[in-house]
């Protein structure tokens, strides 16, 4: 099982830790302690009110870490720049399913993963199945409503995605090392894991340790 410790960015420092730090001494210091994936959210990208491209760039150009970039991209042309950044894999918004089999043809599907929250989004099995013909094998499985609480994750409906030709990794609430263990018996492929990492609950050793 792959752990992504996430990076959530805000006016180009951690939305997340307290007191706000550099994302890029952190990823550096994660790459050093044995990470090789990093989970990147542009919140302001998100909200609408500002980028900061620069940063993910370095970001992605680091040499021991791959970037996956989160954050519900639809648009083709965002994705395609990302990826030209150096991004490895881009998260796409279950909305993006309408356009991609062309992205899937453009950019290669490999270099995709759909973002559902099977608690919260409508036509799950209609977008899982759109996307296993587009050839993309990657699902983020998120619970919007536990993003950041620690309240825990919601292993169900992530484990209920496994067996259906995709590899699944598990986001939203993770707080405790016992439930990377869990993840991993039940065959998640992946863990996404920030709040509880930036408040030191358990170190990147540590996580990745559990996560085998």
């Amino acid at each position: 099982m792959l752990l992504y410790p996430a990076l959530d960015i805000r006016l180009g420092r951690l939305a997340r830790a307290v007191p706000p730090a550099d994302p890029l001494m952190v990823a550096r210091a994660w790459g050093s302690a044995g990470a090789r994936w990093l989970h990147v959210v542009d919140l302001d990208r998100v909200a609408g009110v500002g980028r900061n491209d620069a940063l993910v760039r370095s970001l992605a150009a680091l040499p021991d870490v791959a970037v996956q970039l989160g954050g519900g991209l639809v648009d083709p042309g965002d994705v395609t720049e990302a990826l030209e950044w150096g991004v490895r894999r881009v998260v796409l918004a279950a909305a993006a399913v309408a356009g991609l089999d062309d992205l899937a043809r453009r950019v290669g599907p490999q270099r995709l993963a759909i973002a559902l929250d099977p608690r919260g989004d409508v036509a799950v099995a209609e977008t899982l199945a759109r996307a296993v013909a587009a050839g993309v094998r990657c699902v983020v499985c998120r619970a919007r409503d536990r993003d950041g609480t620690l309240a825990g994750a919601d292993l169900a409906p992530a484990a209920a995605l496994i067996g259906r030709q995709v590899s699944v990794i598990l986001a939203g609430g993770i707080a405790f090392l016992d439930e990377l263990r869990t993840a991993r018996r039940a065959g998640i492929a992946g863990v996404i894991v920030g709040r509880a990492l930036h408040e030191g609950r358990f170190s990147i050793e540590e996580a990745l340790a559990c996560c085998g």
